[in-house]
């Protein structure tokens, strides 16, 4: 998996394997962080940038 990573970026190529997509990881990290503000205000809250 590691090596693959390094592979597409050496080689500017798109990560095909979402969990190591930056994009897709962005997104994820986005969720949990709307998540854990809505739980600690007790509100549904828009979703963080």
């Amino acid at each position: 998996m590691l090596q693959y990573l390094i592979h597409c970026l050496e080689n500017d190529e798109a990560v095909a394997f979402p969990p190591l997509n930056p994009e897709h990881c962005r997104e994820a990290q986005r969720i949990i962080d709307t998540a854990h503000l809505s739980a600690d205000r007790g509100e549904t809250v828009e979703l963080v940038d």
